[in-house]
This record gives structure tokens, sequence and C-alpha cells, in this order.
């Protein structure tokens, strides 16, 4: 997946996860008052199309090693590349 999909793909998540959130965060009974259409099931289908399509990603995420100053796989999505870089001692990879 190149840095173009990438950033074409996670504008679309936030375009439905931001009313998602209002939605959500909107108090009972003003609902009226929110500016943003509400969320309709095409957002919905659509959210699990993208979700899906990074889901087939992850797998070779799995099989990366996150090594100190290792690179990553070169048959890694180019996106994945921007992904930072361990630190020594850093316990979250």
């Amino acid at each position: 997946m190149e840095p173009e999909e990438c950033d074409s793909l996670l504008g679309g998540l936030q375009t439905v996860l931001f009313p998602i959130g209002s939605e959500l965060s909107c108090i009972p009974g003003k609902e009226h008052k929110l500016t943003i259409p509400f969320i309709q099931t095409s957002d919905m289908e659509s959210l699990e199309r993208e979700i899906n399509q990074i889901d087939s990603h992850l797998q070779l995420l799995k099989n990366i090693h996150y090594a100190w100053r290792k690179p990553l796989r070169s048959d890694a999505p180019s996106c994945l590349n921007y992904l930072p870089t361990p630190r020594k001692g850093c316990s979250c990879y």
C-alpha cells in the first residue's frame, strides 16, 4: 500500500468516525442541534470495508521483527516504512 493510498484510506475513516463520535457524545434529546449528517447504513458498510482493507495488511506487521535499528522487511507495504523505530529499552514492541 502506497502512502497516497494510506492517506486516502485514513481520510475515509476519519470522515466516518468523526460523525460517529459526535453522534455518540451528543446529549440525548439534543440531536437536532448537530450540524453534521447522521450516520447511515452506507457509512457503516464503508467503514467496515476500509477496516477490512487495513486488516489485510496486518499480517505483514505480525511478521516484522522490530529489532533496534533493524529496517522493516523489504516486502512490507511502503506506508509501513513510516512506523517509528523502537528506542532502546522500549517494551512496546
